[in-house]
């Protein structure tokens, strides 16, 4: 099929307050718009999150505003009755699905399932790209069962997912990388770069929140040696006062350290171009510094909200960045080693886009 052919329908169902999620949508659709016209259903989509979602996108267009519908929730009744509302592709956002416990979070789940089956009988191709497959229970298994029959293709974002879905016999699962590697960003590191940007979330973990400090810490003594720029920040709104609290506990000690009062949003993703080692656990706040030619550091623990990040490091072969207790040895080895560090990520990063556009041509190839 040639590509003017393709009619591509894009489901929205994300978290709308994360810059990461906002990116890895974009990203998404920043791949999908070359293969053909896209209707994204953005149905219940905040205007803040829509309005930053679709801008400088071509080839893109609102469902609602096409076929005055959306396949969501009642709206999915309506596909076998609208004979106009068919597409060659289906896709949903990327990100964490499964890890269903509840009856609302079973429903919703299998309300997508009825939304691929739906598309299928009007010769639609249905695909999961980018997302954590997470299973915690029967159903979510079940429910795998039935994708795996359903959907074309089932493309993951880890290498462990990958082994984990596959051990249970399904076939039609392969890996991709994080949407964020789709931003191809050509920015590189260099030696006028001075700050050392501070951005973590709250895993609400007395224990953990102690040694997270002692980690803070040494790196706060280690780079006001060097005269860095140290700035507390964040790029999830509920994670403002998490990252205030830790900037108060420490800006008696270290007096020169700064807090950015604004979240990071797309129009400021630049905010990464001056930025020499962003020190987080939040995944895109990692990957996202990481395209922009930033070292990352991981501080984590074993929290089941961070495991992603430990998946997506080790599949990327950057694990050697991950740490649970930093030292100022492990601070200087980073610093003897920068170049090195930052050819690698180069490395990775062009490896990863050249992987997903590899995966996109044989979806659409």
């Amino acid at each position: 099929m040639k590509k003017n052919e393709n009619k591509i329908l894009y489901i929205v169902a994300t978290q709308y307050d994360n810059l990461g999620d906002l990116l890895i949508n974009k990203c998404f659709l920043m791949m999908l718009c070359k293969y053909g016209k896209v209707y994204v259903d953005t149905k219940n989509v905040p205007n803040y999150f829509k309005t930053f979602l679709l801008k400088g996108l071509a080839n893109v267009s609102e469902l609602n505003k096409e076929y005055k519908t959306s396949v969501k929730g009642i709206g999915m009744f309506t596909i076998p009755f609208n004979k106009s509302l068919k597409f060659t592709h289906v896709f949903k956002s990327p990100g964490p699905f499964g890890a269903s416990v509840s009856n609302k979070e079973k429903v919703k789940s299998f309300m997508f399932y009825w939304v691929y089956y739906l598309f299928s009988k009007k010769g639609g191709k249905g695909y999961f790209v980018g997302n954590d497959y997470i299973i915690n229970s029967k159903f979510d298994l079940d429910l795998l069962k039935k994708y795996n029959s359903l959907l074309e293709g089932i493309y993951v974002r880890s290498e462990s997912n990958l082994k984990e879905i596959t051990s249970y016999g399904f076939d039609r699962v392969e890996y991709i990388p994080d949407m964020c590697f789709a931003l191809n960003s050509t920015r590189q590191n260099n030696s006028t770069r001075n700050k050392i940007s501070v951005s973590f979330r709250d895993l609400e973990n007395d224990e953990w929140d102690g040694k997270l400090r002692e980690n803070i810490h040494c790196m706060l003594q280690f780079f006001s040696k060097q005269n860095k720029e140290i700035e507390f920040f964040f790029q999830v709104d509920r994670d403002r006062s998490y990252n205030k609290r830790l900037f108060d506990l420490f800006k008696a000690e270290f007096p020169s350290i700064k807090f950015r009062n604004e979240v990071i949003n797309w129009d400021t993703i630049n905010y990464y171009e001056n930025v020499e080692y962003t020190i987080s656990n939040r995944l895109h706040v990692l990957l996202l510094g990481q395209n922009f030619g930033v070292i990352p550091i991981a501080i984590l623990n074993n929290s089941p909200k961070t495991k992603k990040i430990k998946s997506i490091y080790n599949s990327i072969q950057l694990s050697s960045l991950i740490y649970d207790n930093i030292s100022d040895q492990d601070l200087t080895f980073l610093g003897e080693n920068q170049q090195n560090i930052l050819e690698k990520i180069q490395s990775v990063n062009k490896k990863q886009y050249q992987l997903i556009e590899t995966k996109f041509d044989g979806i659409f190839c």
